[in-house]
Parts: C-alpha cells; structure tokens; sequence
C-alpha cells in the first residue's frame, strides 16, 4: 500500500514537471517501486555493474598530461540522495555516485579523485543499468614511476546482491600507465550485462575485445583477476584471445568477471568489470536474424562524409509473444538509431531498427559498438559487437584501357589507322563505395583551356556510375567511352589527351565543409596514326580514295604493288599505301621537302598532321639524334609524301652540299636541267 501511494504521489510529479533532472530522478525512482528487477537486485543493496578504464595522452608534448576516463554502469532502479542527477551547462545529463564506499580513482601517485560528474551515455531499462563515462586529467610528475607504469585503480562498493562470486561486495580494477611506451591504450568494449545460455550439451561463449583488435596484428593477451581479494567463478573461463566460456556445469545467475587486456608489445593492461547473465537453456530469449549475425561478424568500414547505414534485426522465441527491443552500448557522436519497426513475435515478424552514421574527419579510427536483442522478461540474446573502421577517403584511381589492357600513365596506344574505328576506355575506381567519381578531359597541366581536348571528330560518352566487387570489397565504379575513326588528314597525328577523375566532398555534418577531401586524380595517354596508310571501306575503290587526297589513280596504283588491277574492288579492310615514307634529316623543312616532291602545302600537311601550318618553315630537327627522338616507335622521324613528277624537282636540296660526297646519288646529277 505504501509503495502504491508513493508511487502515485511522484507519478504526478513526473507528469507535472518540465525538469530534465526531475524527470530522470522520477524515472529512477518508479522503476526502483515498480520495475521488475531484472538482475535480482533489492532496494538495499549495492548498485555497481560494470566498469572499464583506459587513456590517451593529450597534444601538450611539454608535460605528462593524460585523459583517463572511467566508464561505469549503475542499477537504474535506484534513486537517493547517494545518487542525484543533474544537466550539465552542455546539455548532458550527468549523475553524481555515492556508496557505502564513494568510487574513487587513485592515479598512482597519492592523488585520488571521486566520481562526480558522470555523464549519462546509455541505459537499459529491461536490464535495469545506466552506463556514464567521466574523464579525469591528471599530470604526472614523469612518463613512469622509475621505469615502471603508473597504477591506476578504480574501486568502492558496492556490487549488485545476488552475483554468484562477491555479490554485494567491493570493486577493485588496475590500470597500468606508461607513456615512454605508449601514448594511449586500448579501449576494452562492451555491454555491462553479457547473456549467455548454459546448455548441457555444449559450454556457450563470446568474445571480449578492444577497439584495436580488428585492425592489430598482435591482439590484445586475456587474463582473470589482476586484484587481491577477487574470487573466480568456476562456471565462467576466459582465454587468451578474450574468449569467455561458459561451462556446461554452470547454474543459471548472475556471474561477475574481472579481466584484464594486456598489449602484447608492452605489457600494459587496462580493465573490464562485468556481469555474465547465465540463463537456463529452458528459458526463451530473442535472437538476432541471420543476416544480422553476418552483418555483425564482419568488419565494416565507413569515410567521413559518407553515412553508413546498417539494419539490425531480431525476434522473440517461439512461443513467446511480447515486443522485444534492443539494449545499445556507447556510440560515437552523430550516430542514430531509428524506432525499432515490427513486434518481433517470429521470425516472420521481426523487430528492425536503422543505425545510421555519418562520421566527421575526426573520427578517425576503430569504433566498436555492441547491441543486444531483449524481451520484455528482461531476457536478452549474447551481444554482437559491430567493429566499424573509419579510414581516410582515399583518392579515387583512373587508368586507360585499350581491348581491355591498361594503357600505363604517359603511354602510347598501338598505331592505329585511317578509316578505323577505335574505343579507349577510361575507367575510374573508388575504394569508398560511397563515393560520386567525375571523369573530364583535361588538359596535362589539369586545365581545360590550354590545349585541345579530344582527337578531332571523336565522340566521348556520358558516364556510367555502378558498386562493383574487386578482390572481394565492393568500390565505385565509373566509366566514358572515347570513339575515334581517324579521317584522311589525320595521319601523323600524335597528341597526348589526359583524363580527370575527382571524387565528392560527403555531407558536410562537421564545421569541416569537406570532410569527404575531393580529390583529382589524371592519367594521359598519347594517340598516334600511322602515315601513309588508309583502310578501306566498303564500296571504296583507287579512283574515289585518290580524289580524297587531290591525285589521280595512277599515283596510288605505282605505290600499291599488291593490287593487281585498278578496276577491281578493293577488300574492305585491307590497307593501302597512300604515300611514300620520307625520312626526315637534320635541317630539313617541310615547305623544301614538299616542293622537291611536287606538293604543295595544303596537300603535305593533310598526309601530316602533326606539323602545322607555321612548322611548315621550320626546321624539324639539328641532329640525327634529334630526328630519331621525334620518331615513333623508336624509327627516325618520318613524313608521307606523294610525290608529283610534273611538278617535282630534279635537283637535290643536298646537292650542293654533297657534290663531292660519291655516296650521295644526288651528286651525279649535278648539271641536270
């Protein structure tokens, strides 16, 4: 009866009050009145769950300054004046811890502190425990105590009644600080209350684990205990790997662990207090869908300014058929859980909820977050432990294959020929699935204004955006398709075109506006046409190709031994011979070489695409060396002439230079009209 009048006269205080601080002071006592207690724990016993330590240095590289921070959970069905709740100026809600030992953390040094600003992180209200986090910052005198670490302890008293190994009792845990050897340690991750089911025909187990662990070559080494007075429970072993078994011959209840996380490379520990609920293999619990469990046994990466999204999903056992919910540890800053959609009565009926994250750029690193899947009972399924790597966005990569080989950055494709059509595919990759990847031509220098684009008369594709697998990770993709058929003037033609692809910025959630780092990434790859020859296409024949190039087909037959008769159909495909190879010699121009040969300019650049109107004057190259550095494929430079014999000239532009050189042919003709 008292109970009940209690509880109606703070119910109206409750609904009457606008307070964040009075609202939770009545939500701790109601459920302290009226909440089952879920972990068997009275009024009048203590209220310790679960506790863990660990620190990082900070950036003051002048003094031995570190963050310790001391997370701890606490019966929620509790509320005195030992237990008072408060808002913080920054909008948390934080509690102030007492006991019939105050909590208090000694740093190793004869300084001490108590707990009195914990800030609220998470809670259960089924499993009847708040989780708070309060960070101490303490500087020491030197990076170690005379070569050894500082010892760390967080103790007072006292635990919840009814553990099966020193309930009621104190709580002592060790952490060892050495900054000679590390600036931060790991970070043990978990739920205060782990379940787990005793069954008579195989032990049960899950794995404890740091933040580190996914990604560190060397894990983390396991022990129990680590303070005097601590008592094991035989029912419960842990490994090295920080395995925890439960053995067939456990009764269910309540167990507590203490274990410690020593790093291999130094020895450094740091600590976890926890509670193993053990329930009876006969007693229904929910339980994580199978891609949920899938989800959860796999590492997953996320970038800053890209959200990352994952669905979790459970229901209640058969026969059962309350709502279940779900119990969620700490989560990093900016991520969400959405309501939990569905009854989960079922397997066809399950209960999801939506976690969503879009980390900043200064969230770098492992993230560790554990769930679990609970009924109405209080009964929950074991933890799964989501282990979320944060990486850097990467630049994204952009290559240029030809018949599906990768042309190398600065390369050159095979020759190609006139009157075929050719295909250069630019594809890009992204290792960030997320991304949004731009291709554009550019210029060599990444500019778009100073040099010609594209080959003259080719067509580039619009994009094609896709998520495809590479060595089994899934990235985006992006691809643009260049066709080009080079025409009749274009051979000779040698240009380098390069290819641009920029990544996005992400969703700018943070003060930084790009936390995603757009990147530009290019590669360039140089184009060449051979000289000289021309691919015919169907319907084509001497008389119709030589009037493409302002000859007749006299001209082009006495260049083509291999056509047999000049009125036969020529074979689409097949090359001609549309010119003669000249090779270009030190100081030689192309105005002097196309007048010897009867040309006139227009018709000696449309064989030459390289040389321009202006380089008709020039010289090509001073040296022989010179000649064959402009050359393609390692061949002396060249040009195609057709040489016209009515216009052409007889004399030798070397004549007069060569007259007494017997080898040059041209010295014999000295005299000659």
């Amino acid at each position: 009866v008292v109970a009940k009048r209690a509880s109606a006269n703070m119910l109206r205080a409750c609904s009457s009050s606008r307070s964040v601080l009075i609202s939770l002071i009545c939500a701790l006592f109601l459920s302290g009145i009226c909440g089952a207690a879920a972990q068997g724990a009275g009024a009048g016993t203590g209220h310790f769950r679960y506790a863990t330590m660990f620190y990082e240095k900070t950036d003051d590289d002048t003094t031995n300054t570190v963050q310790i921070t001391v997370q701890s959970a606490w019966r929620r069905s509790y509320s005195s004046s030992y237990f008072t709740a408060a808002q913080h100026p920054s909008g948390d809600t934080v509690m102030r811890i007492n006991g019939q030992e105050s909590p208090v953390v000694h740093f190793g040094d004869d300084t001490h502190e108590y707990l009195t600003d914990v800030r609220i992180i998470a809670y259960s209200e089924a499993e009847d425990w708040f989780l708070g986090e309060q960070v101490f910052t303490k500087t020491y005198p030197t990076p170690s105590m005379r070569g050894t670490p500082w010892v760390v302890t967080f103790k007072g008293c006292c635990r919840v009644d009814g553990i099966q190994n020193a309930g009621d009792g104190s709580f002592e845990m060790v952490m060892d600080v050495d900054l000679l050897l590390a600036s931060r340690s790991q970070r043990i991750v978990t739920l205060p209350v782990v379940f787990t089911r005793v069954s008579s025909v195989a032990p049960s187990s899950f794995k404890l684990m740091t933040s580190d662990d996914p990604l560190s070559a060397a894990a983390p080494m396991w022990e129990l205990g680590g303070t005097a007075g601590w008592e094991a429970h035989a029912s419960v072993a842990l490994d090295v790997t920080g395995t925890v078994t439960v053995r067939t011959t456990a009764t269910a209840g309540l167990v507590h662990v203490l274990a410690h996380a020593r790093d291999k490379q130094h020895g450094l520990r740091v600590p976890v207090d926890l509670i193993v609920n053990v329930t009876a293999a006969t007693v229904p619990r929910p339980e994580f869908s199978g891609p949920t469990v899938t989800a959860f046994s796999n590492l997953k990466h996320a970038r800053p300014g890209f959200p990352f999204t994952m669905e979790i999903e459970g229901f209640q056992a058969q026969g059962m058929t309350s709502y279940v919910g779900y119990t969620v540890g700490r989560m990093p800053d900016g991520m969400t859980l959405s309501t939990v959609r569905g009854r989960g009565t079922g397997p066809g009926q399950l209960a999801s909820m939506t976690m969503t994250w879009t980390p900043c750029a200064d969230q770098l690193g492992m993230v560790v977050v554990c769930v679990d899947i609970v009924n109405f009972e209080g009964v929950a399924a074991t933890q799964r432990c989501l282990s979320l790597h944060v990486m850097p966005d990467e630049p994204p990569a952009i290559m240029v294959m030809a018949n599906g080989m990768e042309i190398a950055n600065n390369g050159e494709t095979d020759m190609w020929y006139i009157g075929r059509h050719y295909t250069l595919s630019v594809v890009a990759r992204d290792n960030n699935p997320l991304d949004t990847l731009t291709i554009t031509p550019v210029c060599q220098d990444g500019s778009t204004t100073s040099c010609t684009l594209l080959p003259p008369t080719s067509m580039l594709s619009d994009a094609e955006h896709a998520r495809v697998m590479v060595d089994g990770a899934e990235v985006a993709h992006a691809s643009r398709e260049l066709s080009f058929a080079p025409k009749h003037d274009h051979g000779g033609y040698a240009v380098t075109h390069c290819f641009a692809v920029t990544d996005a910025c992400g969703q700018a959630r943070c003060a930084d506006q790009c936390p995603g780092n757009a990147q530009m990434m290019h590669t360039c790859v140089t184009i060449r046409v051979k000289r000289c020859e021309f691919v015919v296409r169907p319907g084509q024949e001497l008389q119709s190709i030589a009037a493409i190039y302002r000859t007749d087909w006299l001209q082009l037959w006495s260049h083509n031994q291999q056509i047999l008769h000049p009125d036969l159909d020529l074979s689409p495909g097949s090359a001609i011979h549309i010119g003669h190879q000249y090779f270009v010699q030190p100081y030689d121009k192309p105005a002097d070489v196309a007048a010897r040969f009867g040309m006139d300019a227009q018709s000696f650049r449309t064989l030459n695409a390289d040389v321009s109107e202006a380089a008709m004057t020039q010289e090509a190259c001073a040296t022989i060396k010179e000649c064959q550095d402009r050359g393609q494929s390692g061949e002396t430079y060249q040009w195609c002439v057709l040489p016209n014999s009515c216009e052409g000239q007889s004399g030798s532009i070397y004549q007069e230079a060569f007259a007494d050189q017997g080898w040059f042919a041209s010295a014999r003709d000295q005299g000659a009209p």
